[in-house]
Formats: structure tokens, sequence, C-alpha cells
């Protein structure tokens, strides 16, 4: 079996969170958790081989809700109207029963005697909002519930979690929103993000596209499930998606699957392109802007012509006012506890605080403040006129970009649309029933036969949406939510931040890695930073056998969910003649005595191929063969550094590496360069780039790898050469510095000058 190049992601992919190593509960989730995102080289049968026994569609059940009756409401249905009323609202089994008009007007109605009856008076109930546009985390779950969100979409992510995520035993562990899926990240190369599916061009977007969605099916088949469990709810694509596979997305996608398409403005496509391509939605607003013009210096004339064609047009949008009116928040203490920072991972926190740092340098160099209330300015003029011109308007967050915080981030974005103009309700409307008419029809609305979500406040929305912020209750699929009860999701997200941000700042104990018996030329520590975050921790060694082969010995320790330490990672690689020969690498989390994976491979004779077997509690789980000659295997950022500056070729080279809980290997082909000044290497990946400096006993003194828009570095300590030279790299891969020259500026010959 020739094992798939480009479909896998690697284990040092960095997340925003970090929580990189989640068990899977249930059978269909490990069973999920074997798609693969795409590759052309991988037969969907090689995929989907599933055991019997994680077929039960019993798995993706959840317990269904006893009945209630929520009495002496002013509901606001949002059923094509913005009127509201006193009434009595019956949920059974998840949905809207009855809604019942109360008050002097009606005759009393009797109740339903097994309903469990909650008194709301003077309290107003509206339907759950729903957030158009996320990058989801699960940890951000509770987050949106607090603020009425009731239903999430996400515009692209690890394929893999989110098939997970959606799953409603998941929902239930938050609890947590709704969660509509775009499957994985589309682009035309992975600089948005290491786990993008990279359609190049219109083929390989028409290939690739037909076989993952084949794909999914076949699972859900061999799962003996509905095929919606795998299928994503719609697809999303990144700007920089080229035009040819832009079309083709939109074809395949209109075709037997029928999913939406939405995205950004893609470059090099027009807006008349845009308008005639039957994509449904767009996001952002970019694409009023005429050639040359920004939000910050456009006149109200220049988009007079953009929002006369959109409003022509069919096309759904979802404008992001947020991510300019984020950059004139209260970004000091005050502003923090507002926007809940303590309520998010410290990976976020960091990452966060950093980009205020920037914008407070932007501030005293370049007006942030002036440019950006401008560029707010002209957005919310087209906003209204997009509004006043009926074009569907999907409200969406884009959070957790820095300082857009899950939850309250879409109600200040709402906040920004009534500041353009449109009355309180018209948006609740939007960001309800109008939204569900576009991404979820059975949402969005209080009447018979809808989902029963809803968040009930303490003030009147028409008045304005503050209020959304903090409901004094949430009916989340017709399981009330009351204020004590949110509170204490609000309490428990805390504490457990707090408790990560503790066991983040103790060091972790790693124990050395096993090594053979020969001369030991090399150890040492490393931590693997994200943000100013330590990810991971890790000891490693360098041994020379005495059969003439060198190995590479590492063990990585990795927090769990509340920042202590969660997994272990051991890996050996064994080189001889400058040849991967043979590697082991096994995985494993500490909890519920989980013995792991162990993935392990031997190069087959004198050929350039690899055999690759691995085995976990149960024996072995299969074998396959690598045709491609493995140069490495991508599982230490420090091993890579130090087998790169030894034994890696310069140009194109293949890397193995090992994806999710079960190891599944695939090939991916990375390419090296030597910087001719100084040394400095750089290495392309399938996810991103790798930049290194590697001292002269092969450590690097500077590393940094970038995946998507995530950096990380190493940080290296206890270096021990044992009195030797360590293990000096190949002959011109030592970072060799040069002296800046100094800049003496012209003389006054050159200069023309002659008055000094």
């Amino acid at each position: 079996m020739r094992i798939p190049m480009g479909c896998t992601k690697s284990m040092n992919t960095l997340r925003p969170v970090l929580v990189l190593l989640r068990r899977c509960g249930n059978g269909l989730a490990s069973a999920l958790l074997g798609l693969v995102c795409a590759s052309p080289s991988l037969a969907a049968q090689e995929v989907i081989a599933v055991p019997p026994s994680q077929r039960a569609q019993a798995q993706l059940e959840v317990p269904v809700p006893g009945p209630i009756a929520l009495v002496g409401a002013y509901v606001y249905p949002m059923n094509g109207s913005l009127e509201g009323g006193p009434s009595t609202v019956i949920v059974r089994g998840g949905r809207i029963e009855a809604v019942i008009p109360s008050g002097p007007d009606h005759e009393p109605q009797e109740l339903p005697s097994d309903a469990q009856v909650i008194d709301v008076s003077g309290l107003y109930l509206v339907p759950g909002l729903i957030d158009g546009a996320i990058s989801h985390d699960p940890d951000h779950d509770p987050l949106y519930v607090l603020s009425s969100v009731t239903t999430v979409r996400d515009t692209g992510n690890d394929v893999e979690r989110v098939l997970l995520e959606r799953l409603p035993p998941a929902r239930e562990r938050g609890p947590g929103p709704a969660l509509l899926i775009a499957g994985p990240i589309i682009d035309s190369s992975t600089a948005s993000s290491g786990q993008a599916l990279v359609l190049a061009d219109g083929p390989s977007a028409r290939s690739r596209l037909t076989e993952l969605l084949s794909m999914m099916d076949s699972r859900a088949e061999s799962l003996g499930v509905d095929k919606s469990v795998m299928r994503p709810d719609f697809l999303c694509f990144h700007r920089g998606l080229q035009p040819d596979a832009w079309r083709a997305l939109i074809e395949v996608a209109h075709g037997a699957p029928n999913l939406q398409v939405w995205g950004p403005m893609p470059q090099g496509v027009t807006r008349a392109e845009i308008l005639t391509s039957g994509q449904d939605g767009v996001i952002g607003l970019h694409l009023l802007l005429s050639a040359g013009k920004g939000w910050h210096d456009v006149t109200q004339s220049d988009l007079v012509a953009g929002i006369q064609e959109v409003n022509r047009g069919q096309l759904g949008i979802t404008p992001l006012m947020g991510v300019f009116a984020r950059m004139l928040q209260n970004l000091e203490a005050s502003g923090e506890k507002a926007l809940g920072l303590d309520l998010l991972s410290p990976t976020y926190e960091r990452l966060w605080r950093q980009e205020a740092l920037v914008w407070t340098v932007q501030r005293k160099e370049n007006q942030l403040n002036a440019l950006t209330t401008r560029a707010l300015a002209s957005q919310r003029r087209a906003l209204l006129e997009l509004w006043r011109g009926g074009v569907a308007l999907v409200p969406g967050s884009a959070c957790p970009n820095p300082w857009i915080p899950p939850g309250i981030g879409l109600v200040h974005e709402l906040q920004q649309w009534v500041r353009a103009g449109i009355p309180p309700l018209e948006v609740l409307r939007l960001a309800t029933s109008g939204s569900a008419e576009h991404l979820a029809p059975d949402r969005g609305r209080i009447i018979p036969g809808q989902i029963a979500d809803l968040a009930i406040l303490a003030a009147d929305p028409a008045k304005g949406l503050a209020t959304l912020k903090d409901p004094v209750g949430v009916v989340l699929r017709g399981r009330h939510l009351n204020q004590e009860a949110l509170q204490a999701m609000r309490s428990d997200v805390r504490a457990r931040q707090k408790t990560t941000r503790r066991h983040l700042e103790q060091p972790f104990e790693v124990s050395p890695p096993e090594v053979p018996v020969g001369d030991v030329v090399l150890t040492g520590r490393v931590r693997t930073m994200a943000y100013g975050s330590r990810i991971l921790a890790e000891r490693f060694a360098v041994v020379r056998t005495y059969d003439g082969g060198v190995t590479f010995a590492s063990h990585q320790v990795f927090p769990g969910d509340d920042g202590s330490p969660g997994a272990d990672v051991h890996l050996t690689q064994v080189f001889r003649g400058g040849q991967l020969q043979s590697f082991q690498f096994r995985r494993a989390q500490r909890s519920n005595g989980d013995q792991g994976t162990l993935a392990e491979g031997v190069r087959v004779g004198t050929t350039t191929r690899m055999a690759i077997r691995r085995r976990n509690a149960g024996g072995i789980v299969d074998t396959q063969t690598a045709q491609e000659s493995i140069s490495l295997v991508d599982g230490s950022d420090i091993l890579n550094a130090l087998i790169v500056g030894q034994f890696a070729p310069l140009g194109p080279f293949f890397t193995l590496v090992l994806t999710g809980p079960e190891l599944a290997p695939g090939v991916e082909q990375w390419h090296l360069q030597s910087h001719e000044r100084d040394n400095g290497l750089h290495v392309a990946t399938r996810g991103g780039r790798v930049a290194l400096a590697l001292g002269p006993n092969g450590i690097p003194v500077a590393f940094q790898r970038r995946v998507g828009s995530g950096i990380t570095e190493l940080d290296v300590s206890e270096i021990q050469t044992f009195g030797g030279p360590g293990l000096a790299p190949t002959p011109g891969r030592t970072f060799a510095p040069q002296e800046e020259t100094a800049d003496e500026g012209p003389t006054s010959e050159a200069s023309g000058s002659d008055d000094g």
C-alpha cells in the first residue's frame, strides 16, 4: 500500500489553544478520527475500514430533556414581524410545542401536567443568536451560551476535530451551541493554515473535492449513520484561493451535495464575477471597494456603484464590522475584564496582548485611531445602505480574533449595526430568523416545531442589545439553564483557566529518552513556545552506536486540558550512512491507563522503501509501505533541526508525518535551502516553513516554525556535549553571522553638493 503524500498535518502544528491532544470517548469518535482531509492518491476503501462495533447510531444520541413551560415573559417570536407580546412557550423533546398568547385579552390556558413550569414574569424571551463566522475552539463553547449565542458557524478547521465536535454528545459536554461546519480550510496554499485543503487549480479542485465528499459518504455508510453526520454543512474558502479553483469549488459544491459556498473576495476576481458566479455568500465588505481604495479613504460616492450592484444580486454578506471596531475598545485592565480575557486560555491571552502592543505602537506612528474611526464610519454607512437595499445580511463576529471574544464579540458586532442606523429589533431579527433562513431553517424563531434555542433577558432588546451579553437564562435545545447554572458555567471556565495558568507556570518533569548502547554525544532540554506559552517540554539525546549508526531520541510531554502533564511522546530515529534506517514513535495519554499507539518503521533491504507497522493495545493495526525515500520523521522540532543539520539533502526531500491518536502515516515533500550569506537554513514544509540557525555543536541558536499564522520557537537549555564537539553540522550548515557594514552615506561628490 502506498502511503498518501500531503494528506496529513504535523503533530507540531500550532493551534491557538494548549489542548493539543484530546481523547475521544466513544467508538464512533475514534472512527471519525481516521478521516483524512484529502489526497489524490488516497483510496477511499483504505480510509473507511471500520469495525462493526463502531457502527452504532446510538452513540450519536443524547438524553432528551423533559417538557417545560415558560410562563409570563414578553416574547419576540421573530416570525416575519418585529412585534411581540406576552406568551407562554411550551417546549417538549427539545423543540417548541406551542406558543400561547397570554394577558388580559386572552383566556388562560391549561398547561401540560407533565411540564416543569418556569416563571419568567417581567422578562423577555427571544430566539438564541446565530454567529455566522467563527473559528471553533471547544474551550469556548460555554462562552457563547453565556452571551445568548446558541448556534455558531465555523468557517474552516481541523476537519477531524470539528466532525467530532458537531456530534450531539460533544455539544452537550459544555454545554455548547449548535455547530455548523465548513469542514477543512480551503485555500490554494498553506499560508492561511497548515491544515488547509490545498486546491491549486481547477482540475485539482474538482478531483480533490469530489474525492473528499465521496469519502465522507462512504465513511457514513460504513458506520451505519446518515450522510449528514460526515458531511460539512457548507464550504468556505480563504482569500488566497486561485480563480480557477474558486470556480471549480462552486461547481462541485452546487452539484450533488448542494452545499452553499461562502468566503471572502478572492484575489484576481472582480465584483461582477462574484455576483454572477453562484457563490452564496461573501465574508467581509471588501467587494464594495474600488481598486486602490481602502476603508479609511473611500468616499460615499466611491461606494455607490458597488452597493447598487450588490443590492441587485442574490449574494449573502457577513460584514465583520468588529474587525475595525475592536481596535477602538478599552484594552486597559477594566476593558480586559469586561471582555472576559480571564476566561480564555493563556495562549489567547498572550496573543491578544501582543496584538494590543502592536496597536499601541501604530497609534503613535500613524494615527491608528483616526484611520480606524474613518474606516469604521465608512463601513457603517455601507452597511446601512445594504440593509436598505434588502441584501441578505448574516451577522458574524470573526471570533476569536484578537479582542473579539466568543459570545460577547457577536453582541458587540450587533451593536455596531445599531450604531450604523439599523433599529435594535431589526438587528436582532437578522441575527436570529434572518440568519436561520440562510444557515439553519429549524432555528431562529419562536414558533411550534422549531428547535428550542431561547434567550431569557432582563431588559427589553428593543431599547438596546447590551442585555444579550448577560441573559438571566438560556434554553438550549430544550434544556433550561437558569441564572445559577449560567453563573456556575462562568465560574467553571474561569477556575479551569486559572488552574491552567498555574500548571503552565510550573516546570514539567521529563525523564530522559531511552537510548541504545554507544557514545552519547549530545543531550539537552527543550521547551517549545508559542506566544510566550510553553506548549510542550522535551528531553533529547544523540548517540553514536558501535555499528556506525547515529540514533536521535526524544521524550516529549504535552500539557493536558488543565495545563498539567497530559500525554507522552517517545520518538527514536536511527541513521546509517546518512540514511534513515528505522524509527519508533509512541504516543500515549497519561489518563485512563492508556497504552497508546506505536508506529515503527524499517527500511526494506537495500531499497528506498520503508515498511511501517502500527500497533495498539489490541494488537497490530496495519502494515503499510512508503515508496519514497524518507529523510526524517516529523515528530520533534529539535530532532528535525539536528537531522536537517546532518543528513537532509538540499532541495526537495521526503518527510514522514504521523497524524492523530491513531498515528495515521502520510508522506510530505519538504524543501531545504541554505542562505549563502550566513548559512541560515530554511525549510519549506507542506504546512508552512521553518527557519533555523545551527551552532557548531549542532544545536539551533535560533529556530522558528510557522504553520499557517501560528509560530512556535524552541528554548534549548542544559546542553551537554560530554567533552566532545557535540554534533557538528554538515559543512556549510553552521550559522556564520555577518557583521553589518556601516552605511557611511553619499560623499559630497556623489550627492552633487559643494556646500558641505
